[in-house]
């Protein structure tokens, strides 16, 4: 008789968004601050980023009992994921994002339609 191993899928979280930023330009870079309480006592393993050209994802999971999602689908201008990174401290998140060029300019961190834009 054969058997069968039962793989289990990977947890599915369901997750609150973070709401509370803030965010600077820099000469090579942007910085986005993120207030979260407790994020700094959080483990590594529970937090995840993903930078890609033009858009970020910032996962924590198991905060206080609840897990947290930041996210940019599309940024204003493009990024070099290879140069972004996340600090934490006790009860804020900073992502640092270099920028693709030093001509760009940022009016916003959420890319939004021009008039006539597609």
């Amino acid at each position: 008789t054969p058997t069968h191993t039962h793989t289990p899928a990977p947890p599915s979280y369901v997750y609150s968004s973070v709401s509370s930023y803030s965010w600077e330009e820099e000469k090579e870079k942007v910085k986005v601050m993120i207030s979260l309480d407790g994020v700094g006592g959080v483990s590594e393993g529970d937090v995840h980023t993903q930078f890609n050209e033009q858009s970020l994802e910032v996962k924590v999971h198991n905060l206080n009992g609840k897990h947290y999602r930041f996210a940019v689908p599309k940024l204003q201008c493009k990024i070099d994921p290879t140069g972004c990174k996340l600090i934490r401290k006790a009860n804020r998140m900073t992502l640092v994002l270099k920028k693709h060029s030093v001509e760009d300019h940022w009016y916003s961190l959420f890319k939004t339609k021009a008039i006539g834009e597609d």
